[in-house]
């Protein structure tokens, strides 16, 4: 996302986000001092690796043990190529009919993880999305499976200092930024960073708006929305399987998705039904 990490990599004669480990990928320069700005990062895949030099295990099996397993989850990997069932159950990678029908049609191309020899924790699992949801279910109860309810709270904090806040706020308004993501992300409700995705920090009292304050969200490149309102006590996840990042069509329907799940709680809800 950043025009002068494009030049860097392309005077070197590297190819954009290639390599087949983690340093080969994302080896390159800082384009701020952290806590300055803020931008779209391999941060994530950088902490999984850590996970894996501090405890000598590699990051598919550090969460098969601490995440996984004490879930029930059975569908997610790094390796599906090591799983012949799960691998048989592969959703394909679609993109819109290039004859501008607007249908999805099978995308033949590499993914964001083809080629890759490193769990890469910012990016390369493959999972169903039941049992994805069994992660989000579990962090909206704070049931302490996963975590403490100390360190969860933390999770779901702000963490951005005031430059870096500064910084977000200008990239999500500009337009090319904001077309990469899915989900509705209205310019008037004040937002942070949490310890897993975009942080709502006030209730989003504009046209339509639902979500209340302290609502974690996040979205993945094949289109994949998820988000977690521990207020209204309700989880959704959307799973597609559409590039590019950001497909209009997509992104409409994650938005009445997110609407008709908020309208079912409210509705289930003693005081709703009152």
């Amino acid at each position: 996302m950043h025009p002068a990490l494009m030049r860097y990599r392309q005077h070197r004669g590297e190819p954009l986000s290639s390599g087949v480990t983690i340093f080969e990928r994302f080896n390159a320069p800082l384009v701020f001092e952290p806590g300055t700005s803020w931008l779209y990062s391999p941060s994530i895949d950088y902490a999984g690796l850590l996970v894996e030099r501090l405890t000598g295990l590699d990051l598919e099996a550090y969460m098969r043990k601490h995440l996984w397993t004490p879930l029930g989850i059975t569908d997610i990997t790094f390796w599906p190529s090591a799983h012949p069932d799960l691998a048989k159950r592969l959703a394909d990678m679609t993109v819109r009919d290039p004859a501008g029908s607007g249908r999805a049609v099978h995308y033949p191309g590499p993914t964001i993880s083809t080629g890759a020899k490193e769990c890469m924790g910012g990016q390369g699992a493959y999972a169903a999305m039941p049992d994805y949801l069994k992660i989000l279910h579990s962090l909206l109860v704070d049931d302490e499976r996963l975590l403490r309810r100390d360190t969860a709270a933390e999770m779901f904090s702000p963490q951005l200092t005031p430059q870096s806040r500064e910084g977000q706020k200008k990239l999500m308004a500009r337009p090319d930024v904001a077309a990469q993501f899915v989900g509705h992300f209205p310019p008037d409700v004040e937002m942070n960073w949490g310890l897993g995705g975009i942080l709502i920090t006030e209730d989003d009292t504009t046209e339509g708006g639902c979500r209340k304050k302290g609502t974690m969200i996040w979205s993945g490149m094949p289109n994949l929305f998820w988000f977690i309102d521990r207020q209204a006590g309700l989880c959704g996840l959307y799973g597609g399987q559409v590039l590019p990042a950001g497909d209009a069509k997509t992104g409409r329907m994650i938005t009445l998705f997110e609407k008709a799940m908020y309208a079912k709680s409210a509705a289930a809800s003693p005081k709703a039904r009152i």
